[in-house]
């Protein structure tokens, strides 16, 4: 342990008769160090803010200090328990898994639905040419108009894409 010397004491009462001037929020800067992201009620050079973080516990992983039973809920009771963050951090990252795995069933259904379709598309044109080999443009064009409804009916149905 530190020896402190009387200069040590001295400071510390000048940082907290720094820190007396701004007891409340006041909107302005630190009184104790000037920084303007917080107060010095709240600032880590404050001594009094550093004798209450003596017993507070900061975790590595999402950064917050706790204390006493918030402490236990957050770390939990044993070293192999989890951080609270972690656990429910995990959870979101196994939900998004799990979206993501949908997904990309989706996506193979989808690539399937395409060949299917790309495949009645060529047995089509294939017929229609069929069609024209024998002669039979006006027969060819009446089945191209009757493929066209069913295709439309199709795609308003959510069968075909566009």
């Amino acid at each position: 342990m530190k020896l402190f010397k009387k200069c040590d004491y001295e400071s510390a009462i000048v940082q907290i008769k720094a820190c007396m001037e701004q007891l409340e929020p006041n909107g302005k800067n630190c009184s104790l160090c000037g920084d303007n992201d917080h107060q010095a009620f709240e600032c880590t050079h404050n001594p009094l803010v550093a004798l209450e973080r003596i017993h507070e516990y900061k975790c590595f992983f999402c950064g917050n200090y706790f204390s006493g039973k918030d402490a236990e809920d957050h770390f939990g009771l044993t070293e192999n328990d989890n951080p609270k963050c972690i656990t429910v951090l995990m959870s979101l990252i196994n939900k998004k898994n799990k979206e993501i795995e949908k997904l990309t069933e989706y996506q193979h259904l989808a690539g399937e639905y395409c060949e299917k379709n790309q495949k009645l598309v060529e047995a089509i044109n294939g017929l229609i040419h069929h069609f024209n080999d024998y002669g039979l443009e006006e027969e060819s064009f009446v089945l191209v108009m009757e493929v066209e409804k069913a295709r439309t009916v199709l795609r308003e149905l959510g069968y075909l894409s566009n």
